[in-house]
């Protein structure tokens, strides 16, 4: 399934993945025109359901659509999850059919408004979910950490050589951090009253640390999550 935030809802690029037979969920900004032609499913967040449930695919209607609208102004009450299908996004594209998917989390400040060819709703939120940890992994490798943005790499064999070598010690960082974190040593190289850098910052301080101290350094690949 490929991923995006709400700068990455071109509809070229949805209509790319689309033929090439893939799913996609992508979030919409809140000024975003959609059109629907059907509403259903409005429940409650905290009512629980399967990932592995499955609606109808989006699917072209005869049903005559309603009026193009901000997504926003579809949105579900705090608490609620509301899907629409069939769908069109964008008055100049009107690209679909596609679902929309919102899903307000209590406590939330505003929903999350994303638009899938998935056939699962709870599919699609439990993948989105993951757009957090994928974050993160970019600010590790382009900020102050690897920086992969300043190498200036442009043949596309030297770039997967690079994240290939990267993505090892990228994974063996994160196992080192996770079984620091494990082991209740995190306050050694971190602050010993809140939980203030990421595993990959653990990971790296850790191993500077027994460098420093002549201690053994941990080999393993595989995190404790």
């Amino acid at each position: 399934m490929v991923i995006g935030d709400g700068e990455f809802h071109c509809v070229s690029l949805l209509q790319a993945v689309q033929k090439a037979g893939w799913t996609y969920c992508v979030r919409l900004h809140a000024d975003t025109f959609v059109r629907a032609f059907v509403r259903e499913d409005v429940r409650s967040t905290g009512v629980a359901s399967s990932d592995s449930a499955t609606d109808p695919a989006p699917e072209e209607t005869d049903a005559a659509p309603e009026e193009w609208t901000y997504s926003r102004n579809l949105d579900p009450e705090p608490g609620e999850r509301r899907v629409l299908s069939p769908v069109q996004v964008t008055k100049a594209h009107a690209f679909g059919p596609a679902r929309l998917v919102y899903h307000w989390a209590i406590g939330e400040e505003r929903p999350w408004r994303l638009v899938t060819n998935a056939s699962s709703p709870s599919a699609v939120l439990r993948h989105y979910r993951t757009r957090m940890w994928i974050e993160e992994l970019f600010g590790d490798w382009q900020g102050s950490r690897f920086q992969l943005h300043r190498t200036r790499l442009q043949a596309p064999e030297r770039i997967a050589r690079l994240v290939l070598v990267l993505s090892l010690i990228y994974v063996w960082l994160i196992a080192v951090a996770s079984a620091v974190v494990k082991r209740g040593d995190r306050c050694s190289v971190d602050r010993s009253d809140r939980r203030d850098r990421s595993y990959l910052a653990i990971g790296l301080r850790w191993i500077r640390r027994c460098l420093q101290n002549d201690a053994p350094i941990d080999m393993r690949f595989t995190p404790y999550f």
